[in-house]
């Protein structure tokens, strides 16, 4: 589920041979890796259905889309790049608008059941005190916010970000 963010376009002839020319290309053409990426990636899709569902639904096409154009590995580059970072961004302030984590970033404790249905990626696993699990939400946005910047990075730099 690693998202790689790559300087340029491999020759999938090559990346096909495999062996170490392979591994040497693929290692030099790497700009920056976010590992479980992806899993951010679905994560801010449920995320942003608890405060508006039409972009989560925007974002979730997007993946879609892309994923369905793709003759290889799912990539995003150029105008769908921006657009994913567009998407993306702006959660956590959402979040805290509607009310759902206080200003210190807590749920409150009646909402993490209800939450954890919607967000399954919160973990409030038993050996966890109560109190460290009223902040499970904000772990999960703050997972997105990393991603959202490893995508603003890739951005930035003109890379290709394919998920592997």
């Amino acid at each position: 589920m690693t998202l790689y963010a790559f300087r340029y376009a491999l020759d999938q002839s090559v990346l096909d041979r495999g062996g170490d020319e392979a591994e040497a290309l693929i290692e030099d053409a790497i700009f920056a890796r976010l590992r479980h990426g992806f899993d951010s990636v679905r994560d801010a899709i449920a995320l942003w259905r608890l405060v508006d569902p039409a972009r989560a639904d925007a974002l979730a096409g997007l993946i879609d889309r892309v994923e369905e154009a793709s003759d290889g590995p799912l990539q995003f580059e150029g105008d769908d790049l921006a657009t994913l970072v567009q998407l993306i961004g702006g959660i956590e302030d959402a979040i805290r608008a509607a009310g759902i984590i206080d200003r210190d970033g807590r749920v409150p404790i009646e909402r993490l059941d209800e939450l954890k249905r919607q967000v399954p990626s919160m973990n409030l696993e038993m050996k966890r005190s109560l109190e460290s699990k009223t902040y499970a939400l904000i772990e999960v946005i703050a997972n997105v916010g990393g991603l959202h910047e490893f995508l603003i990075e890739a951005l930035r730099a003109g890379c290709i970000v394919v998920h592997d």
